[in-house]
């Protein structure tokens, strides 16, 4: 999405080279856990404990977002979904 990919890059640590370096590392067979830093979850993930994630989710609400999709990966999601759900009560 170039209108993402242009907000991302005006706000926050990445440059247009970090993107093509990524990518082409990536394509060539590279795992996402070897290529992305840091910087990169930042800018496109919530991640951390649950106290963490929270935080950042009330940051974008802060920000003006309203709705918020969560895609929870790993080995175990719906345990995963449930220690979020628990840090909310």
């Amino acid at each position: 999405m170039p209108a993402a990919k242009s907000a991302l890059l005006r706000a926050g640590e990445l440059s247009q080279d970090d993107f093509a370096t990524a990518v082409g590392r990536l394509r060539a067979g590279e795992t996402p856990a070897d290529v992305l830093d840091e910087r990169f979850i930042d800018a496109f993930a919530i991640a951390g404990t649950a106290e963490d994630c929270l935080a950042q989710a009330r940051r974008y609400r802060a920000a003006g977002v309203t709705e918020l999709a969560l895609t929870f990966v790993g080995g175990q999601p719906e345990e995963d979904m449930a220690y979020l759900a628990s840090a909310l009560t």
